[in-house]
């Protein structure tokens, strides 16, 4: 088991101070390696709010149907996609290292986790094996390495 972030005792003060918000508290301790299930227990103790009440819980709608429509933008250059439609099309064929919930939690997708320094400026991504590109070869540390220089790249 690995030891808590140093960082995430300054998050849950911070929090407690009402210098952050729950969100970005949420956001900031999932990123650091809390698991989302002890950052929204942590968040509740300190801030004596349950995430989401059993009245709220309740009254939420179940069931229904929903139908959704967009234009098809031009996909020809992943480093320049939007945070839009762009993306939302690109997801249908590309995958990421993490993913975003709808609870604002980011999780591993193509990575198994990762750790920050104490300091946050030096962070170990550690990539998800047997992971094959299109055409077979295997997805390596190599690959990150790569879209991560090509996308910080001023010429892209």
């Amino acid at each position: 088991m690995s030891k808590q972030h140093p960082y995430i005792e300054t998050l849950a003060s911070d929090l407690a101070a009402r210098r952050i918000g729950r969100r970005d508290f949420m956001r900031t301790a999932t990123l650091l390696g809390l698991s989302a299930s002890a950052a929204y227990a942590m968040a509740a103790k300190i801030t004596g709010i349950p995430f989401v009440s059993e009245s709220a819980a309740a009254s939420l709608p179940k069931g229904g149907s929903m139908a959704i429509a967009m234009a098809v933008p031009d996909l020809t250059h992943p480093a320049q996609y939007s945070a839009g439609p762009d993306s939302t099309c690109a997801r249908q064929t590309l995958e990421y290292l993490t993913l975003t919930g709808s609870d604002n939690i980011t999780r591993p997708y193509l990575l198994e986790g990762w750790e920050a320094s104490d300091d946050l400026k030096t962070w170990t991504l550690r990539v998800r094996k047997n992971v094959k590109w299109r055409k077979g070869r295997t997805f390596n540390a190599d690959d990150v390495i790569w879209n991560i220089r090509y996308r910080l790249d001023p010429k892209t």
